[in-house]
C-alpha cells in the first residue's frame, strides 16, 4: 500500500478513479564515451515481453553529431532492430524473438574528422508479462484542497535484481464527460541494495 497527496488547481470540482499498472524494472545508465561504437550488453529473460530504451543527449551534444545510429544486435550479429537518433531524445522499443543476450549499438556520425567526447543518459525499462495492477477507488478533488490519495498494489512484488528499481503509474482517470487522465510515476526500490 502506499499513499501520496494530490491538490486540483482547477475551478470545478473533479471526480475521479484511481487504478495504475506496475510495468516492470527499470535503471538509468549515465554515458561518458569517445567512441564511434559505443555497445551495451542487455539480457531478456522469458518473464518480460519487450524492453525499451529511452536515449537523451543534451543539445549541445547532439549538435556534435551529423547523424546517429542505433541497432540491436544478437549473439551472431544480426541486426534485429534500426533506428535512428533524428532529435536528441528518442524511444526504441525492441521485442525479443528469443530470450536471450542482446546488444544495443549506439553509432554517433560526428560533424567533424574525430571523434570527441560525449555523453547521453540511457533509461532501461524491461516489461512484464504479468504486470501488477494498482487499485485506489474514487475521489472527489475540490479546487485548491490538498488531498491524500490512497493505493494498494495487487499481487506480490518481485525483488528487483541489483541496480534496477520497480516502475509503473498510477492515473487518476477524470470521471467527467470530457476524459482527461493524469499521471503520477512510481519507483519503488525492492532490491537488497
Amino acid at each position: 500500500t502506499g499513499v501520496f497527496k494530490a491538490i486540483n488547481h482547477y475551478n470545478d470540482k473533479v471526480k475521479t478513479r484511481l487504478t495504475g499498472k506496475i510495468f516492470g524494472i527499470q535503471q538509468i545508465h549515465y554515458i561518458d564515451d569517445y567512441s564511434d561504437n559505443y555497445e551495451h550488453s542487455f539480457t531478456v529473460s522469458d518473464e518480460y515481453d519487450k524492453i525499451e530504451f529511452e536515449l537523451e543527449l543534451e543539445p549541445e551534444i547532439f549538435n556534435l553529431f551529423t547523424d546517429f545510429a542505433i541497432n540491436i544486435i544478437d549473439d551472431t550479429g544480426k541486426i534485429l532492430k534500426a533506428d535512428g537518433l533524428n532529435y536528441r531524445k528518442t524511444k526504441i522499443t525492441f521485442a525479443p524473438p528469443v530470450s536471450g543476450s542482446y546488444v544495443l549499438q549506439l553509432i554517433p556520425g560526428f560533424a567533424s574528422k574525430e571523434p570527441k567526447n560525449w555523453q547521453a543518459s540511457l533509461k532501461e525499462s524491461y516489461y512484464m508479462f504479468n504486470r501488477l495492477n494498482i487499485s485506489g477507488g474514487y475521489y472527489d478533488f475540490y479546487p485548491k484542497v490538498k488531498k491524500q490519495v490512497n493505493f494498494e498494489i495487487n499481487g506480490v512484488l518481485p525483488v528487483a535484481p541489483d541496480g534496477y528499481y520497480l516502475f509503473g503509474e498510477i492515473w487518476l482517470d477524470s470521471m467527467d464527460i470530457d476524459k482527461y487522465r493524469f499521471v503520477v510515476p512510481v519507483q519503488l526500490y525492492t532490491g537488497m541494495n
